[in-house]
């Protein structure tokens, strides 16, 4: 379970470090015995804290970067509805022929 941060003597965790140390509890379950018998495949040395660490900067990362572009098409369907709802302006000009 990842560190909590203390706040006015409550203990909080951060969602996105919860979600991760949830997903990675499934890479880390093992049957050492089953490996040590060679009937499972040994998938190596479970990781560091310092490599969950950074897959969780990278997720959050790539949240932010999805965010900004979910309020950057925000922006932009909001300009183009403003655009749609401005008058038009026919000109009356009358030719003389």
């Amino acid at each position: 379970m990842p560190p909590g941060i203390k706040i006015d003597g409550m203990t909080i965790w951060d969602r996105y470090d919860l979600d991760t140390a949830f997903e990675n509890i499934k890479f880390r379950t093992r049957n050492t015995v089953a490996v040590a018998l060679g009937l499972e495949p040994d998938d190596g040395p479970l990781p560091t804290h310092e490599e969950l660490r950074a897959q969780i900067r990278a997720e959050r990362k790539a949240q932010r970067e999805r965010d900004e572009q979910a309020r950057e098409l925000k922006r932009q369907i909001k300009k183009h509805r403003e655009e749609r709802r401005k008058p038009v302006e026919v000109s009356r000009s009358k030719n003389k022929t």
